[in-house]
């Protein structure tokens, strides 16, 4: 066995299955993994409010004997607050972008 082999045998990878590097010299994938998991989270929150809010309707319409209305006002409570922290989410993340792109060209 030669010392290639050796090496390639105790880092657990081979050569052929290394992430390519991207164009800004980091790897591809793990530089996108944050945002992306970041954003899904911010959907699936967006998701949970709605379906909370549309069980406590529903809930509160066999509570009180009403007709599907507080079904509705859920529903339509929880799409607003699911959208307005999605996009304070999106705000700040371009603020601090932004605020990064500054940064950034000061220090040049």
């Amino acid at each position: 066995m030669t010392e290639r082999d050796d090496t390639t045998r105790d880092s657990g990878t081979e050569a052929g299955a290394r992430a390519e590097p991207s164009s800004r010299g980091g790897q591809r994938g793990p530089a996108l993994a944050p945002s992306v998991a970041q954003y899904a989270m911010a959907g699936m929150q967006f998701a949970a409010g709605v379906l909370i809010c549309l069980y406590a309707g529903q809930w509160l319409d066999r509570r009180f004997g009403t007709t599907l209305w507080l079904v509705i006002l859920g529903t339509f409570l929880g799409a607003a607050a699911g959208f307005l922290a999605f996009y304070r989410k999106l705000n700040n993340d371009r603020k601090r972008v932004a605020a990064g792109r500054l940064h950034n060209s000061a220090h040049r």
